[in-house]
């Protein structure tokens, strides 16, 4: 189930007991759907302050005995509109509401399209035939596929990185980034190469810090120089968006 409507659901008691458990477990470990469920309570206080001042305005204006009906129609209808008007905006707002990280991510990261053709043209057995899972999202046996000449050669940072791409484009996060961090220690030739590569897993799920910390390492003679400094300068611009908003 999507993030955003699962957060709905949670709010709003929508979710049976099993799901609404493993919703209060799931967000303790997941920074993005703590933004969510903060982003949505806040909406839901916003809608209920409003509720109430329009309900409090209806019952303080005085009504005419001759148009006791027509009044309370009127008066209904126009609190019902504004207060529909507004509730659609801020829920509009959620739906299209995303992560600063993922627009960035799709700008600055790789996507299924970009890892296979990598794949397709690499010098390694079989890797044609994982770019053709991948393009399928077949990431268990693109994985599998690559992993075994990886494994072979743990050295060759050319495999770490297609095994890496894929990993994170699958989510596997933390095992990608297991296999990037001997790339990025400073005796590496591929540190900043593989630091970049950090630097977008934590973008992929709106880890700024963590983020900002890997992309700061780039020195100005890589090949990924300008692309850290632009993705650094972006990043800082939608936090300040993200905390005026907010």
């Amino acid at each position: 189930m999507d993030k955003i409507l699962l957060t709905v659901k949670y709010v709003d008691g929508d979710l049976s007991r099993q799901e609404h458990e493993a919703f209060e477990n799931a967000v303790q470990n997941d920074r993005e759907l703590r933004d969510y469920l903060a982003y949505y309570k806040e909406i839901n206080r916003n809608i209920t302050t409003h509720l109430k001042e329009a309900l409090s305005r209806n019952k303080q204006k005085p009504v005419e005995a001759k148009e006791v009906y027509v009044a309370e129609k009127l008066n209904f209808k126009f609190d019902y509109l504004w207060f529909f008007g507004w509730a659609i905006v801020l829920t509009v707002a959620l739906m299209l509401w995303k992560p600063w990280k993922a627009n960035l991510f799709d700008e600055y990261g790789f996507d299924n399209k970009a890892i296979a053709a990598k794949l397709f043209s690499a010098p390694y057995k079989g890797f044609q035939q994982a770019a053709q899972f991948l393009e399928k999202k077949d990431y268990y046996e693109a994985k599998r596929i690559v992993s075994k000449s990886f494994t072979q050669n743990p050295d060759d940072f050319k495999l770490a990185s297609y095994y890496a791409m894929l990993l994170i484009a699958d989510d596997c996060l933390e095992i990608g980034r297991e296999i990037l961090y001997p790339f990025a220690s400073a005796n590496s030739q591929y540190q900043y190469d593989a630091a970049y590569m950090l630097a977008l897993s934590y973008l992929k799920v709106g880890d700024t810090t963590n983020c900002k910390y890997w992309l700061q390492k780039i020195n100005s003679n890589s090949t990924y120089y300008n692309q850290s400094t632009k993705l650094l300068a972006k990043i800082n611009v939608e936090q300040k968006h993200k905390s005026d908003f907010m």
